[in-house]
């Protein structure tokens, strides 16, 4: 008997021990879980953007490169680069003159923008958006940004007008509103809910002229934005 109970004790012994095991890795599981972050992704399979000219306020050309997964690593211009290091949910841009901004997305969009300048502006610490349930960009910051179906009709101070015009991919954002090009959202437009094909005829400073490559890609704009003065951008896509 005593033999017996001894055989009992040594399997209760097994048994716990396992048990314990077996909830040291659950809780490995647990924390892995926890800590995972997905990856972002970028919408694949057409012609990308590889160059731009602009001539407006400056005049550059800028080279864009991508990683295997499509995703924009580094755009190249004349007077320096910006580099992008993408890690689970964060994307870290690092601008040609050492600024660096942290973009913190949130089921594939871009939530916040985090500015860690080398030199910090206090009144500038970021900016933030929000989404409709369609992923369509609806806030820029306290600013509201209007849609009637794929089309962009306001968004802070301006307002776009339409006719039906549209492109084989998609019209790069700073094109609209008329800024610095070759940014983050103009190469994946999708993370900022701003990726469309629509073309504006005109926003509330003046009219756009577009024209097109074979495929039906947007080879140029020319956008006025004001005082006589007018931005043009080239395209190459490939």
């Amino acid at each position: 008997m005593k033999t017996l109970r001894l055989f009992g004790l040594a399997i209760a012994a097994v048994i716990l021990s396992f048990a314990a095991t077996s909830c040291d890795d659950d809780d490995d599981d647990d924390d892995g879980t926890q800590t995972e972050m997905s990856e972002i992704t970028v919408i694949t399979g057409q012609k990308r953007i590889t160059k731009i000219k602009f001539d407006g306020s400056y005049v550059e050309t800028l080279y864009i490169f991508y990683d295997d997964k499509g995703r924009l690593t580094r755009a190249v211009g004349d007077f320096g680069e910006d580099k992008y290091v993408w890690e689970g949910n964060t994307i870290t841009e690092t601008e040609r003159d050492g600024d660096v901004n942290i973009l913190i997305l949130n089921n594939n969009l871009v939530d916040e923008e985090i500015h860690k300048g080398k030199d910090p502006d206090p009144d500038y610490e970021g900016c933030s958006y929000g989404y409709d349930e369609q992923g369509r960009q609806i806030r820029y910051n306290d600013e509201a940004v209007v849609w009637e179906d794929d089309r962009m009709v306001q968004r802070c101070h301006m307002t776009f007008t339409y006719s039906g015009q549209a492109c084989k991919g998609y019209i790069p954002f700073t094109l609209i509103i008329g800024a610095k090009p070759g940014g983050i959202e103009d190469i994946h437009p999708e993370l900022y809910g701003m990726r469309t094909s629509q073309l504006p005829d005109a926003s509330n400073y003046g009219p756009y002229y577009y024209t097109f490559d074979s495929d039906g890609y947007l080879a140029s704009c020319t956008a006025y934005v004001g005082d006589n003065c007018y931005y043009y951008y080239e395209l190459t896509w490939e």
